[in-house]
């Protein structure tokens, strides 16, 4: 395996000039024969991209699978070649395709969520039957084969798992002194940026006329905005959005949240972490850890209840990325033989922890939204 990561690293570039699918998908092994809960419970990912089209192409091959759909947004200052590469790699697939409308993204802008609703709303119109959101970027790696991700997001039972920080009280904090306030009734709050949603909770912002004049207000310019809109909607339960968290927020960081693997310089513990150690690769970036040979023990160990780390660089950690690539295709193929023996797979996750979150139990009901803003109607 650590030879396939090396080989395709050298020769990645020979795809992209005149690139025969059938010889790619082969090649590179992507996962195109699933198990019977899979396409029974779809995902939609919205996947963040700018750079480094081999990582993005790992990437991509560990996420993918044919019952689910994946938008990407490049960013419109992506070179022409960088662009032409990821979308005669889209090609090969039919449920992968590049955002309807790009952008200049910058990080703790607007941008960022304005380019998330794109695709956010280009998969809500593609697909009607895809059944969790999840947002991602092309940075982050799988901790769960995505027949985990499936089982644990059933356990959800419509639930959303999003972060929330703190309530924002002070719009100074976030360097904007004539911040507006919210166009209706609503505590604002900041959280993560990356969610896991059910789809009533997309079909909401796009669809109903409060999701998108609150997604219009979260879209003002001033200091980490992106971290606004889906931590609002999803703790302020009395405007019924689809999946929101009906328990206490204060002083409940964790319960509600747990897919991501991710870990802040001035935090004892990452979020997600079910131990509290230090970044061991010592390498930060915006004040996050980028994770190193050191981090892997955490990161594969079983009870680690992530779905997904956060800043995992091929070019800077290859090391790292290569050895948990090939952990993860160890998993998927375990997971096949004991799904096809119908055995129990003694590495498998502990679903009963997922179980015992109270966002299972104290969440708004997730249901359908129906299309009222006209498709084409830009944020």
């Amino acid at each position: 395996m650590l030879q396939r990561c090396v080989t395709m690293r050298t020769n990645i570039t020979k795809y992209y000039k005149k690139i025969n699918c059938a010889k790619y998908i082969n090649s590179r092994q992507y996962e195109t024969v699933v198990s019977e809960e899979e396409p029974q419970f779809p995902l939609a990912y919205s996947i963040m991209f700018y750079k480094d089209v081999c990582q993005f192409e790992r990437f991509l091959q560990a996420f993918w699978r044919p019952s689910n759909f994946y938008c990407i947004h490049i960013d419109n200052d992506a070179t022409p070649q960088i662009i032409y590469n990821v979308k005669e790699i889209a090609k090969c697939f039919r449920n992968v395709f590049t955002a309807s409308r790009i952008i200049d993204v910058e990080w703790g802008t607007p941008s960022l969520l304005e380019a998330d609703l794109i695709c956010m709303e280009d998969l809500v119109r593609m697909n009607p039957f895809w059944l969790y959101f999840l947002n991602v970027n092309a940075h982050e790696f799988p901790l769960k084969t995505n027949l985990e991700i499936v089982r644990i997001l059933k356990i959800l039972n419509g639930g959303n798992s999003i972060q929330c920080y703190s309530k924002f009280h002070n719009p100074l904090f976030h360097y904007r002194a004539n911040f507006d306030l919210p166009p209706i009734p609503l505590d604002p709050w900041f959280g993560e940026f990356h969610i896991v949603a059910c789809r009533g909770f997309a079909e909401y912002i796009i669809n109903s006329f409060p999701g998108q004049i609150i997604a219009r207000w979260s879209l003002q310019e001033f200091h980490h905005s992106d971290e606004l809109l889906y931590t609002s909607l999803n703790n302020n339960p009395h405007l019924g959005v689809p999946g929101a968290y009906s328990g206490e927020v204060e002083g409940n960081k964790f319960s509600p949240f747990f897919h991501r693997f991710k870990q802040w310089k001035f935090e004892p513990c990452p979020f997600g972490a079910f131990e509290c150690t230090p970044c061991e690769s010592g390498r930060l970036i915006r004040n996050l850890c980028i994770m190193g040979v050191r981090d892997l023990k955490r990161l594969t160990d079983i009870r680690n209840p992530a779905l997904i780390v956060n800043k995992i660089y091929w070019n800077i950690e290859p090391h790292a990325f290569d050895c948990l690539e090939a952990w993860l295709h160890n998993r998927v193929q375990e997971e096949k033989i004991a799904y096809t023996l119908h055995v129990s797979n003694k590495n498998s996750v502990n679903y009963s922890f997922y179980a015992s979150l109270d966002v299972v139990e104290k969440h708004v009901p997730c249901f359908p939204f129906q299309q009222i803003r006209p498709p084409g109607t830009h944020w």
